[in-house]
């Protein structure tokens, strides 16, 4: 019986693991980056080639997947349809990956191993969520377990099948870099496992040397294959690079001119991945924003996303030596080559799906625990029984996790990509902790639709200000993860009454709501605020200032308040007094505008119209950028071939309202970068200023044309909704208002 249970066994929780992620994508909407993934694989499908950002976003293995196999009914489903198809396809290589897992712990530590491992890999919820999307995460870690599972059996074979092994490896390591950019950390992979056989005199250094560069000729064979040879060894000077990290190497001399073996769209989708981990990425953990990250970030995320029952059996693992310890350590090696980065070196922090990787090898190493208490003497000596209780005890232990594992996994379904453990409540209070694709990748918006449907009083992502009635808001909006400003900190003040799919939140907020808020807190400048908004009330507005001179919400409500009774002349001091504490604050600037239309100063209306204009932009950046002429002059004298100070110049001149020396400073910044197509945009809209139509259409095409090319490099810039967030500084006229 036990000979033939894998073979019943195995199929099984692979054909529960895949039937799960179909029921699910049943039910689940395109996720922010699927979108992005589908037209890749349609646009290389169609022969454009790595024209557009979106074709080096990722390597293109997963577009090459379902572009390939979904290219005759590109024109003919609609997109909804097209994801689900390709979602499925999709989803038979995290099958795979299973398979190959329980392949591997079998060969390494036996049956039960192996099927455990399986068992914990195709009922983990963090698992499950990625699987059942077109984005390459799961890809890439496929390939980077048989990268390892392939190196290290290439390590261990003997030298009549070391070159076929090794070819193999070589193979599998192409596809690792081919399906997502951090196959290239199979590399330190292969140097420290290398490095350790080396070590324990499993292989001698000619024979690891060998091996390794077979590995890595190959696979560097398969990756410029995959990209059909594009435009591969050219050298780093012929590029034009957007992160610090590949600026600086261009600009070695020793390096510069040594032809790249990759090809020019995996550079360039390297790079700005680089510069994505350089610039940071608005983050959200525990309450707090950031777009500069925590080094704790993904530690906390494992421990609240992952389910207790498996970090307890890890805690076990880790404490138990088992007569496999060198094989466990082993697999330790990429346990930290692919975790160590993402806590050190990243100031990104976008979700726990960046160790995905890790996964397969942590099943894996909790996998022996299911023969911790084997005791396999048949003495009859007190020890001995004292080994077989242990075991029995140690056997039910493991087994009541497991069952509280497999319970956790089906509870969730289908909303696996908002999986919370017990240590903050469940996935009910995962909103109060992390964002993004932890929890919100616009994955229920189906479910949105059918309620929306039902509850047409249900007002969609209030932004206003606070309100009266009834809301359903999505988690990203509500801790205003996307946002410089903090938009919904008031209905924070209140807790849900439901949820969807547990991204959405349901909130119920009434005028009664606001008064038993006010009537807990009293000497509290926010809840007079919240107070004095919702009934217009210029007592608590008065009395919140008292609180707090500087809160400046509450002086422009009061200004609006003001601005409704046609008292001007009160409205004004309060919009001016804003502006001493925010000299760029666009809603002072916006009512100032209003006000002097209003009363006809036709001259003042648009002196701070102009002035909102700027202030909206400069409210945009996250980071500090000068805008003084003199920092940027005397910073060209320094470095006259740095375009961005001459873009940034242009800006202050035009903000000064010098268009001339705007249009010579944006022009000079574009001669230098040719490529940073967003001074070109800058150009353009100063001419639109200038009202010179005709040249303001004709660059205008240009830019839309450049926009979105390969060779474009452009700042961070993200669009949430109407809200825009620029993480460097660089200078940026907006082309559309």
């Amino acid at each position: 019986m036990r000979k033939h249970l894998p073979y019943f066994l195995v199929p099984i929780l692979l054909l529960i693991f895949y039937v799960r992620i179909v029921s699910t994508v049943k039910v689940k909407s395109d996720t922010y980056d699927e979108l992005k993934c589908l037209k890749a694989g349609e646009n290389l499908t169609a022969g454009a080639g790595w024209k557009v950002e979106a074709s080096v976003f990722h390597p293109p293995l997963s577009y090459y997947i379902h572009g390939f196999l979904l290219k005759d009914s590109y024109q003919h489903h609609q997109v909804d349809k097209k994801v689900f198809d390709a979602r499925l396809i999709m989803a038979f290589f995290p099958v795979i990956l299973g398979f190959f897992i329980y392949r591997y712990t079998k060969y390494k530590f036996g049956l039960l191993p192996g099927l455990l491992a399986l068992f914990l890999f195709t009922f983990s919820p963090n698992i499950i969520a990625f699987s059942c999307l077109i984005v390459p995460d799961m890809l890439v870690a496929l390939f980077i377990f048989l990268g390892f599972y392939s190196y290290e059996k290439a390590l261990e074979k003997s030298h009549k099948r070391r070159f076929r092994s090794s070819f193999l490896a070589g193979v599998v390591f192409g596809l690792a870099l081919l399906s997502k950019y951090t196959g290239v950390f199979l590399i330190p992979i292969y140097i420290v496992l290398g490095l350790r056989k080396l070590f324990l005199r499993k292989i001698k250094p000619g024979d690891l040397t060998k091996r390794f560069l077979t590995v890595c000729i190959v696979g560097l064979f398969v990756l410029n294959f995959g990209y059909k040879f594009n435009n591969s060894f050219k050298p780093l000077n012929s590029f034009s690079f957007e992160s610090r990290f590949f600026s600086k190497i261009s600009k070695i001399p020793v390096l510069s001119g040594i032809p790249m073996p990759v090809p020019a769209p995996f550079v360039y989708g390297f790079d700005i991945q680089k510069h994505i981990t350089e610039a940071g990425h608005p983050t959200f953990l525990n309450g707090r924003r950031s777009t500069k990250g925590w080094w704790y970030y993904f530690i906390v995320a494992f421990l609240i996303k992952v389910p207790i029952p498996f970090l307890i059996l890890l805690i076990f693992t880790v404490f138990f030596n088992p007569s496999e310890r060198q094989d466990k350590i082993d697999l330790l090696i990429p346990v930290l080559v692919l975790t160590l980065p993402f806590i050190l070196f990243t100031k990104s922090n976008p979700g726990l799906r960046y160790l995905l990787p890790v996964f397969p090898f942590l099943f894996i190493y909790v996998s022996s625990l299911s023969k911790v208490f084997d005791c396999s003497d048949k003495n009859k000596d007190a020890s001995d029984k004292y080994l077989r209780n242990r075991s029995r005890l140690g056997g039910i232990t493991v087994i009541c996790l497991l069952i509280w594992f497999g319970i956790e996994s089906i509870s969730i379904h289908p909303h696996y990509i908002a999986y919370f453990n017990q240590f903050i409540g469940g996935p009910e209070n995962g909103y109060k902790y992390l964002a993004d694709s932890n929890i919100d990748w616009g994955q229920d918006r189906f479910l949105v639709i059918k309620f929306s449907e039902k509850n047409p009083d249900v007002k969609l992502n209030p932004s206003g200000g606070p309100e009266i009635g009834r809301f359903l808001i999505n988690v990203n909006n509500l801790q205003d993860v996307f946002c410089i400003e903090e938009k919904h900190r008031w209905l924070k003040q209140f807790k849900p009454v439901g949820n969807i799919g547990y991204s959405w939140l349901l909130y119920d907020v009434s005028l009664q709501d606001y008064e038993n808020l006010l009537r807990k807190n009293t000497e509290d400048y926010y809840s007079n605020y919240l107070a004095g908004f919702v009934t217009n009330d210029k007592r608590y507005l008065k009395k919140s200032l008292e609180l707090n001179p500087q809160f400046v919400k509450a002086r422009l409500k009061l200004g609006l308040i003001y601005m409704n009774e046609k008292k001007y002349s009160s409205a004004v001091p309060e919009f001016l007094e804003v502006l001493k504490s925010e000299p760029w604050n666009q809603y002072a600037y916006k009512y100032l505008t209003d006000v002097y239309r209003i009363i006809g100063n036709i001259n003042l209306s648009d002196k701070y119209r102009r002035k909102h204009k700027i202030a909206k932009i400069l409210s945009s950046y996250v980071v500090d950028v000068s805008t003084s002429a003199d920092f940027y002059k005397k910073a060209i004298e320094k470095n006259p071939e740095d375009a961005k100070y001459w873009n940034n110049l242009g800006f202050v001149c035009w903000m000064n309202g010098d268009l001339e020396k705007a249009v010579f400073n944006f022009r000079k910044a574009y001669e230098i970068s040719p490529n940073f197509v967003d001074y070109l945009g800058n150009l353009a809209a100063v001419y639109k200023d200038k009202k010179e139509q005709n040249k303001y259409q004709e660059l205008y095409n240009e830019y839309m044309y450049k926009y979105n090319l390969l060779t474009t490099a452009r700042v961070s810039q993200i669009r949430y909704g109407t809200d825009w967030m620029i993480l460097e500084d660089v200078l940026i006229l907006p082309l559309n208002e």
